[in-house]
């Protein structure tokens, strides 16, 4: 399924490449240096308790089109879910015993333990991730973090798949212990629930941060600051910017009224400009002021873009206002 799946820490990116989907759509999932673990994290963004809801209704309704309607719905969530392999499994264990199968309380599990871990309710111990995973699955975690069946297919469980409520109040009773180191390779995967696995856990075991888009909502790594609190999706509010365009503009947009940056970039820059006109003969000052021009165009736009502080431009147009 999954033929290629590497990430660049440096240009923080991530590119992947999967065959062998639902006949029913092309069959195919492509990214190539998409912004880095944005797969997952969309993955990780999906209400599986409403996803579950709509499949379960189609399964009890038992008609003769049922696998088409949960690919319809399965792609509306995400193309990778819409997997025959993954659909099959969830019609099997649905009549074997009226849930959705241990792939799908995987993938529930994985998005409530990301969402907490995001929101700050917990921190990231490896020894409780796995024994999480293992006790809400039914599966188990190899040395190389890979999901693996018991005796060649999956366990059935017996006990109900615990709610999000549930998962919640268990997430929060374990402790921390120590953590192991992660294998410096990324192992192939074959199936989803795996590829949202060592994703989730290779995001946390090298340092980077889940965090909650303020525009869309949905997680994601930033792949600079990590105080972003944008992502690098297209933006709800406005299809033609990702939501990190949209929200630092507004944001900018929604301090000028009363921003002391830009009354002191106002000032300086019309003293500049009143002495440059009243001076023409001075070539000094006409050059100053394009310098400065120049410099201030960059110094806005790292400030608009919060590469630099409000301090740090206040401390440099002082220097400016002084300056002749």
């Amino acid at each position: 399924m999954f033929e290629d799946y590497r990430f660049d820490t440096e240009a923080k990116t991530e590119s992947i490449s999967v065959r062998g989907l639902s006949h029913h759509q092309k069959g195919s999932y492509t990214v190539t240096d998409g912004p880095i673990f944005q797969t997952g994290c969309d993955l990780f963004s999906i209400n599986y308790s409403d996803l579950g809801t709509e499949l379960l209704k189609i399964l009890k309704a038992d008609g003769d089109t049922e696998i088409d309607q949960m690919i319809d719905v399965l792609e509306g969530y995400h193309p990778l879910l819409a997997d025959d392999d993954f659909i099959e499994k969830m019609i099997l264990h649905y009549h074997l015993d009226g849930r959705l199968g241990n792939d799908f309380a995987a993938l529930t599990f994985l998005q409530q333990y990301a969402t907490m871990l995001a929101d700050g309710e917990i921190t990231f111990s490896s020894d409780t991730f796995c024994s999480l995973f293992n006790s809400f699955t039914g599966w188990t975690l190899n040395q190389n973090w890979q999901v693996i069946e018991e005796s060649g297919f999956e366990k059935v469980r017996n006990e109900p798949v615990p709610s999000a409520k549930e998962l919640r109040a268990a997430i929060l009773r374990i402790l921390n212990r120590e953590e192991p180191e992660l294998p410096d390779t990324f192992p192939a995967v074959s199936r989803v629930v795996e590829f949202c696995t060592l994703t989730l856990y290779t995001i946390l075991s090298k340092g980077y941060v889940l965090k909650r888009c303020d525009l869309c909502g949905k997680l994601f790594v930033p792949a600079g600051r990590k105080l972003a609190i944008y992502c690098e999706r297209t933006c709800p509010k406005d299809s033609k910017r990702t939501c990190r365009e949209y929200g630092n503009e507004k944001r900018w947009y929604e301090r000028q009224q009363d921003d002391r940056v830009m009354k002191l970039y106002r000032t300086v820059y019309a003293a500049r400009e009143a002495r440059a006109r009243r001076n023409p003969e001075v070539e000094k000052y006409r050059q100053s002021f394009e310098k400065f021009k120049v410099e201030a165009k960059k110094w806005r736009e790292d400030y608009r873009a919060f590469r630099v502080s409000e301090e740090e431009i206040i401390h440099w147009l002082d220097i400016q206002r002084l300056t002749r």
